[in-house]
């Protein structure tokens, strides 16, 4: 959110002593400024998110702040004065973010290709990730593909103290790690929050069906919140189908549909997502791709 340079990062707070550097989108950052403009006087610079979260986090600290948050996220949250850095990424991991040390630099990314960029990087292979890999067909966080390099699991955040002061770092399967300066520590409990959430007793099939439809229409909505147009990625199935015809409910005026379809008609979902997309009367976009293409593109 915010298309000037006023959204630009890394953000800088106005005393210039935090930084933040952020992958992602709150949803509803507009009701978080509105509880930070009740407790105390903000001269908003912006309308980006990315000014709401960096406020949020100097005003309320990390444990309140993703207590409050409704968005997808990976950030960055830098403490110059005390050199303390925190980096939290989402309860679902949507985002992804990827820490480790190499020499005496600590480096952060949202992908492991990033740190190939620095020419003394170790690519050593991680034996007990690859082993997940052989079994699972993935590598469970934290461990990476690389020694020395780990995935911050989803719904967690970790507080690095004294950053300048730190060498290495290891984080075992269950979280532990053997530094005293980092504090490793699970903020989204999805059980509780949303047990305790339910303040009403769902009694039958009617109930259910009006509480899933406001849930639906509260969440679509709150993610078309944009500076730009919005579409979405049509198949003509059920799921793709609810969502674009909530959107079309919401939406002002018409919005765009894209699909993907292919020669072979027995893969084909083209025909299907059309129906759809003239059903709720949508723009439509389809592109039929082809053998050759497929072929050329793997080649690649």
């Amino acid at each position: 959110i915010e298309l000037s340079n006023l959204g630009h990062q890394p953000m800088y707070s106005k005393k210039f002593n935090t930084v933040l550097s952020y992958n992602g989108e709150i949803y509803n950052h507009k009701k978080l400024r509105k509880m930070l403009d009740r407790e105390v006087s903000i001269d908003w610079l912006s309308t980006s998110d990315t000014e709401t979260l960096l406020e949020c986090l100097n005003n309320w600290g990390v444990d309140k702040t993703l207590s409050l948050i409704d968005g997808m996220f990976a950030f960055a949250y830098w403490d110059r004065k005390n050199k303390n850095l925190i980096l939290a990424r989402d309860s679902f991991g949507e985002k992804p973010l990827y820490f480790g040390w190499l020499e005496n630099s600590f480096l952060f990314a949202s992908e492991l290709g990033a740190f190939k960029n620095f020419d003394t990087f170790d690519d050593t292979i991680n034996k007990e990730a690859l082993d997940n890999l052989f079994r699972f067909s993935y590598i469970p966080s934290p461990l990476t593909i690389f020694n020395n390099f780990f995935k911050l699991e989803n719904g967690f955040y970790l507080k690095i103290n004294k950053l300048s002061k730190i060498k290495k770092i290891n984080i075992k399967k269950n979280n532990e790690i053997n530094n005293k300066s980092f504090i490793l520590k699970k903020w989204s409990d999805f059980k509780n929050k949303y047990e305790n959430s339910i303040n009403f007793p769902i009694e039958n099939y009617e109930t259910a069906k009006k509480k899933i439809k406001s849930n639906l229409f509260d969440s679509i909505e709150s993610r078309m919140l944009s500076d730009v147009e919005v579409g979405s990625l049509l198949s003509g199935g059920i799921d793709s189908s609810l969502v674009t015809a909530i959107m079309s409910k919401v939406a002002k005026g018409k919005i765009k549909t894209f699909n993907m379809g292919f020669e072979n008609k027995k893969f084909d979902e083209s025909q299907t997502s059309l129906e759809i997309s003239n059903y709720l009367n949508t723009d439509h976009n389809k592109y039929i791709i082809t053998e050759k293409e497929l072929i050329n593109t793997s080649m690649e």
